[in-house]
């Protein structure tokens, strides 16, 4: 259990992604899904984040302005 706040992007409007940050982001174990709620696959960079969202690696992220974090 996470005794802390998870940090999701906004419960109030049931948006329980993660947010950058959260203490449930690679945390979590190991289960039988291999998909997100999103679809995204779990696990992102070899650690599974806790609850029904994978938060995606930030190295494979590419922005509308197109820059990226990548290498």
């Amino acid at each position: 259990n996470l005794d802390v706040d998870p940090a999701f992007v906004n419960p109030a409007t049931s948006e329980f992604h993660l947010r950058a940050g959260s203490p449930a982001v690679d945390s979590g174990t190991a289960v039988t899904l291999d998909h997100d709620q999103d679809g995204l696959a779990r696990p992102q960079a070899g650690v599974y984040d806790r609850g029904a969202y994978e938060r995606p690696d930030s190295s494979d992220l590419i922005f509308a302005d197109g820059f990226d974090l990548g290498p």
